[in-house]
């Protein structure tokens, strides 16, 4: 389906964090973002990819002073291609296109298991992607990937890291001793490893210094709840069993022998920000019931969106799911807004005559139908947002306050 785009810019003011006291009580203003940019590998980043900076241009518009990316590449040398030699640096490449706005913030960056267990071809070079079929069978069977830090998690922050925690060796049967998985079989028909880890990437806890405050940050992107075609997949139970993990950290309790794996502590604030999938109101899987046991928390809260995923493509009736999320929780942090950028459309379809001219702050896409030019108009962030990727940004921000 061709498309032939009009832009009409438009410039956004969200909101701005002043700091300040008021009587006995420091508040903070705290602007965080999330956002999960399809397949956001080396080459997108170093090639400009159009679709790479539809995204950028959408983060341009939103102030934060924490940001949370899901699927960007963790760079390694000569991975997939031998011209790269960059290691861990895409994130500050994603600075510079933002304009430098990010230099000096520090870094929360791990490639995980994503890919480890991924196979060489031949000439001793990695798949870059799963376009042609065969690279299927190359792929890590068990952490998904074609190439060891793809698919990886980062963030992020203006304000200082106290001390930080990259949790991905934890053993699933240590943690989780009575989930029984010889009934589950990997990508290949085989049975799981006794060692096979919890975590497919990495879950992230960062200790944050917001002017004399600790704030606990969690960034974590689980392992998606569907099968992929695999009837003995153990996507569903793990993605359940990773947020299990996420919700016993959240109360404190420490599960496996991990040393790090401790916990929060009592009534410490914090925010969680990533792409959990799983839409909470899908009663048929089981990471669902845990997602909605901790919406229903006393002590946990989460932020109110209707659905933050939409399947590709403009002129159909996309496919709508709540897969992202920001929670938070904890002595002193209360919301006080936040959304998913991009959203509502403002779709228009106007027919397959002669267009008008489109409205400020609006963008005209064709589509082709039965032979037919037609056309549809939009908002321009909900534009920008599908051109970069199937989920939109998810922001919020939040007042930190603290007794002087």
């Amino acid at each position: 389906m061709k498309k032939t785009t009009i832009f009409i810019f438009l410039n956004f003011t969200l909101f701005f964090y002043p700091s300040f006291v008021k009587g006995s009580i420091q508040k903070n203003l705290i602007n965080v973002l999330h956002y999960n940019i399809k397949e956001l590998d080396s080459r997108k980043i170093r090639e400009k990819d159009q679709s790479l900076m539809s995204s950028i241009e959408l983060l341009k518009e939103i102030p934060f002073d924490i940001l949370s990316l899901n699927e960007i590449q963790y760079d390694f040398p000569g991975i997939p291609y031998e011209s790269f030699i960059t290691r861990g640096q895409n994130l500050v490449l994603i600075g510079q296109l933002l304009g430098g706005s990010l230099k000096g913030w520090p870094q929360l960056f791990h490639p995980g298991n994503t890919g480890v267990n991924a196979r060489k071809r031949d000439d001793g070079t990695y798949f870059p992607d799963l376009k042609k079929l065969v690279a299927r069978s190359y792929a890590d069977p068990i952490n998904f990937g074609v190439f060891p830090g793809q698919y990886a998690t980062g963030g992020v922050s203006r304000f200082p890291v106290k001390e930080v925690h990259y949790i991905h060796k934890i053993i699933w049967k240590d943690a989780f001793p009575k989930r029984v998985l010889s009934s589950y079989k990997d990508a290949h028909g085989n049975p799981l490893p006794k060692n096979m880890p919890l975590f497919d990437k990495v879950f992230i806890h960062a200790t944050l210094d917001v002017k004399g405050q600790d704030l606990h940050l969690i960034l974590l992107h689980t392992v998606p709840s569907f099968n992929f075609g695999n009837q003995n997949s153990v996507n569903i139970v793990r993605n359940s069993d990773q947020l299990r993990f996420l919700k016993s950290y959240l109360e404190g309790k420490r599960l496996g022998s991990e040393s790090n794996s401790e916990g929060l502590p009592l009534n410490a604030p914090f925010i969680v920000m990533g792409d959990l999938n799983v839409d909470y109101r899908d009663s048929k899987k089981e990471g669902a019931l845990v997602i909605k046991s901790l919406l229903e928390s006393k002590n946990i809260k989460g932020l109110k969106v209707d659905h933050t995923y939409e399947s590709e493509g403009f002129a159909k009736r996309p496919n709508k799911l709540l897969l992202d999320y920001i929670l938070y929780g904890g002595q002193g942090l209360s919301l006080n807004k936040g959304g998913v950028y991009g959203l509502p459309s403002g779709k228009v379809h106007l027919g397959c005559k002669k267009p008008r001219l489109p409205m400020p702050g609006k963008v005209m896409v064709s589509y082709k139908k039965r032979g037919k030019s037609c056309f549809l108009e939009m908002n321009k962030p909900y534009f920008l947002a599908k051109k970069a990727s199937d989920h939109f940004p998810l922001y919020a921000q939040f007042s930190l306050e603290k007794e002087l």
